[in-house]
């Protein structure tokens, strides 16, 4: 399979500039700062790799050579190389038509619902998160000692996602984050050469561009793939919003899931009632803030991310689709979550509100089984006295799940909530 690659990871190709904008003297210059570039590119001085290559993209913007080999750069400087990330895509985004099985036979396999989560939390170890861009990518929020709920969330933070922004702003995560600096940069310098059939289907504004249409090519494949890789590495510094006890598959081990589990099995007793009902609705008010589907918002920015990965890299000529398929199996299976609540309109505000469904439906039946749990332990003696908190608890979860407009059918009413009126 990375046979199939080679053709996509040789970034540093140094084709010819078009001599319609440069002189033979400029022609000759930026040959010879690419072919630096390059070098410098191996033997991983970045820095002056990344020198030349601007000097090389300055002198001619309409060299698409240029501008990939220095959107390239900009993406090892602050994340996994190029290689890296496709090695990664090729061992896991592929699906295998056929397993072995312990008789020897081959069965076919095939993916399920597969969540964005899933999919990035594969891919997380390509980005390495440190606690200052944690503490530029969100707001923590953690259980303190002097918290009424701290009892049940030690050590058991979460952040709250704040807007991402743009370059332009200083103080956005798309700034302040050196990975992401650099990701928004290297899509600034592709987005002119990347075709209009793609560019046009996004209403982020990093897709609005001037296209260059009179440049020489080194190869639309590379530019492609390599537009593609930088929206799936933000989509996985957007994914770090629940910071995992387990890295490896955040979408069962997220500290917010974590949060419903640690209230999972609490009995009741006559001290813990408050501690509860404030717990609950410290959940409710997590997963309110966390997942947030305004058009601005890390889960609307991870949606067009994730879009824009399969647009360019199915539009590869020759790209193995199998290289693909869990990323395509997110669209498709919100494309059913749409069409299940009868919604036709694939609209970016309601494909992202069914990302949110799917993402946190697994947390809204987690925290159903939690509440029943809890006031079912409750002595009949003693409810009419916690009735108060019965309540908090039942209108948290109650709120919770109707924020989940299009999957709140599927959430039954705990029993214990079910006469709750208020």
């Amino acid at each position: 399979m990375l046979r199939l690659l080679l053709p996509l990871l040789f970034i540093l190709d140094c084709g010819s500039p078009n001599t319609a904008f440069v002189t033979s003297q400029d022609k000759q210059r930026i040959d010879v700062l690419l072919a630096g570039a390059r070098i410098d590119f191996d033997r991983n001085k970045l820095s002056d790799a990344e020198q030349k290559a601007t000097e090389a993209y300055n002198r001619n913007t309409h060299n698409q050579t240029a501008a990939l080999q220095l959107a390239n750069i900009y993406m090892s400087e602050g994340n996994a190389s190029i290689l890296e990330v496709a090695i990664q895509i090729a061992s896991d985004l592929s699906t295998s038509t056929n397993t072995s099985t312990a008789t020897g036979t081959s069965t076919s396999t095939s993916l399920k619902t597969v969540k964005a989560t899933d999919v990035l939390g594969d891919l997380s170890d390509l980005v390495n998160l440190s606690a200052t861009d944690l503490s530029n990518l969100g707001t923590l929020q953690s259980g303190v000692i002097n918290s009424p709920d701290s009892t049940f969330f030690q050590g058991l933070d979460v952040y709250y996602p704040l807007d991402p922004g743009s370059l332009s702003t200083t103080s956005s995560p798309r700034y302040t984050v050196a990975g992401l600096r650099y990701i928004n940069k290297a899509i600034a310098l592709l987005c002119p050469f990347i075709p209009s059939s793609i560019t046009n289907g996004s209403s982020d504004p990093r897709d609005k561009c001037t296209k260059v249409t009179d440049s020489t090519s080194s190869s639309v494949a590379q530019v492609l793939f390599s537009y593609a890789i930088n929206h799936l590495v933000e989509a996985i510094y957007f994914n770090y919003a629940n910071p995992t006890v387990t890295v490896a598959n955040p979408s069962q081990n997220s500290n917010l899931l974590q949060r419903v589990k640690a209230i999972q099995n609490v009995q009741f007793t006559a001290t813990n009632a408050v501690d509860y009902a404030n717990a609950v609705v410290t959940l409710k008010d997590n997963i309110d803030a966390i997942f947030q589907t305004t058009s601005t918002s890390m889960l609307t920015a991870t949606m067009l991310d994730i879009s824009m990965t399969v647009s360019a890299l199915s539009s590869i000529a020759g790209f193995p689709p199998s290289m693909i398929a869990k990323i395509q199996a997110v669209l498709t299976n919100l494309q059913k979550a749409l069409t299940k609540v009868n919604q036709e309109n694939t609209s970016l505000t309601n494909q992202t509100q069914a990302l949110k469904d799917q993402l946190t439906e697994s947390l809204a039946k987690s925290l159903s089984k939690s509440v029943n749990a809890f006031l079912n332990s409750i002595p009949a003696s003693q409810q009419a006295a916690q009735q108060e908190q019965i309540t908090s608890v039942c209108n948290a979860y109650t709120e919770m799940v109707n924020a989940f407009l299009t999957t709140k059918a599927q959430f039954e009413t705990p029993a214990g909530c079910q006469n709750i009126t208020d």
